[in-house]
């Protein structure tokens, strides 16, 4: 792929991130389900063979989003956070090459989502769960 691709794919990533996790997080209503909680949540990025590396973001400790440029695959992260009621975690995946990667998020162990986005070029992906 050319430097400009790579470098617009980069961007493309980073304002995807951007939008997502600034339009889904919301602490309106906090009064059900016992919140705020504290949570242990796991994020699991799995590619098919050929997909070595990727650009990785997910909403971190604090609420904000990390975002690791260049990240080896497979790729696991665990943290442990304080949610509110209509948090969410996000975690989005931006890798060059011909394939699939498996995306999970597990909360206290349980698998709360999942997705595997493909592509024969770019793979790109973004799943959230939301604190209910």
């Amino acid at each position: 792929m050319k430097p400009f691709a790579v470098k617009f794919s980069k961007l493309a990533s980073l304002l995807v991130l951007i939008v997502f996790f600034a339009t889904g997080c919301s602490k309106d209503d906090n009064s059900s389900g016992g919140y705020p909680k504290n949570v242990t949540i796991e994020y699991k990025l799995t590619p098919s063979a050929g997909i070595t590396v990727a650009d990785v973001g997910y909403t971190n400790e604090t609420n904000a989003v990390s975002t690791l440029f260049g990240q080896a695959l497979p790729f696991t992260k665990q943290i442990t956070r304080t949610v509110n009621k209509l948090d969410n975690a996000g975690l989005t995946v931006t890798a060059i090459g011909s394939g699939n990667i498996k995306m999970e998020i597990f909360v206290d162990g349980n698998l709360v989502k999942t997705e595997t986005p493909s592509s024969t070029s770019v793979v790109q992906g973004t799943i959230a769960y939301v604190f209910q």
